[in-house]
């Protein structure tokens, strides 16, 4: 059969990378959401920690016993808990919010993209797509659902964090401030608790934007898959597409191009922001080459960047495939993901 015409070819790829550019911006405002509120409310606790470590500092070396710091520090836990179940509470609406205008975006770009993919195919031009409420594909998908894993996960951010952060101070406070109080470096130890503070409140926020990344971009790839779905008598699969530059995964890279049915969701990581790309009438969309072929044709510190050098320097020995760099692992929220295979498994399994 013949292949998808040239100049086709690229008005589909330069629609593949005008989504990928309106879905980042899409991400990026979601982000700057949840990172405004997350501003605010860190501001607030460390507001509250600076006023306890005055209250800890003030008191005589004698009377601060882990005990002591304890109970110092109860109040603040609680707040730590009290603002991270707002932010919970504000996480949720905003994936539900991003997941629907995501769900309307996927609907709409894969009928553009069937569009394309059929520009040159005289027997089934100007075909009517059939094309699914975005409703429909919500309640397809299992994640977006309020007993999910996902939102499961949510309601767990407070209850897992705040202990955490308050054994973390209590530690870090009782083992420190004696001897840093006895040699007059208090000022610097004190920063180096908020400083540690602001390290561990991170990491609620980085769960968040996984999260709520992660769920978008799942939700688009779906809408995108199920209504190539309802076109199965025009649509017969898709094809793994990767945005091919140094800073790509190396389990995407190896997948893209690769062919899979229509039943069969892109598994991609979290973060992940492949595109799977229709193939019409059985006749595989024809990309610029295949993930490897595209490697090989960078440089070697490219290579290197991407594969990272233990892996580079094994594959240049010849220690393992390129088809071996991505392995697919189970994931209670989203079902499967393609990872990277690490580096000691590659070997491994060439031994």
């Amino acid at each position: 059969m013949p292949n998808v015409p040239a100049p086709v070819q690229r008005e589909l790829i330069n629609t593949l990378i005008r989504f990928r550019k309106e879905t980042d911006r899409r991400d990026a405002s979601t982000i700057k959401q949840l990172a405004d509120a997350y501003g605010k409310l860190f501001r607030r606790l460390n507001g509250e920690l600076e006023l306890e470590l005055r209250r800890i500092f003030d008191k005589p070396e004698s009377i601060v016993t882990r005990a002591y710091i304890r109970h110092r520090l109860e109040s603040l836990t609680e707040s730590v808990q009290s603002e991270l179940e707002k932010y919970q509470a504000f996480l949720s609406t905003t994936i539900d919010t991003t997941a629907d205008a995501a769900l309307l975006a996927g609907s709409r770009d894969a009928v553009e993209l069937m569009r394309l993919a059929t520009l040159g195919r005289k027997a089934i031009t100007g075909i009517n797509f059939s094309t699914l409420n975005p409703a429909q594909i919500n309640t397809m998908i299992g994640f977006l659902s309020p007993g999910s894993t996902l939102f499961k996960r949510i309601e767990q951010i407070a209850k897992f964090h705040a202990p955490v952060i308050r054994d973390q101070l209590i530690d870090g406070i009782a083992l420190g401030f004696g001897p840093s109080k006895t040699a007059g470096n208090i000022a610097p130890f004190l920063k180096q608790i908020a400083s540690e503070f602001k390290i561990d409140m991170a990491r609620p926020f980085a769960d968040a934007v996984r999260m709520a990344r992660t769920s978008m971009l799942w939700s688009y790839r779906e809408a995108t898959r199920a209504n190539y779905q309802a076109n199965a008598d025009v649509v017969s699969g898709w094809s793994w597409f990767a945005t091919l530059d140094a800073v790509t995964c190396p389990a995407c890279l190896s997948l893209h191009g690769t062919v899979h049915e229509l039943d069969e969701p892109l598994e991609g990581h979290y973060h992940c922001r492949c595109t799977p790309v229709p193939i019409v009438l059985g006749q595989p969309f024809v990309q610029e080459g295949a993930g490897q072929d595209w490697f090989n044709k960078q440089n070697a510190d490219t290579q290197q960047s991407i594969l990272g050098k233990g892996a580079f320097d094994a594959w240049q020995a010849g220690k393992f495939d390129f088809s071996q760099l991505s392995r697919r692992v189970d994931d209670d929220t989203y079902g499967g993901m393609q990872v990277v295979t690490p580096l000691k498994d590659l070997v491994f399994e060439d031994e």
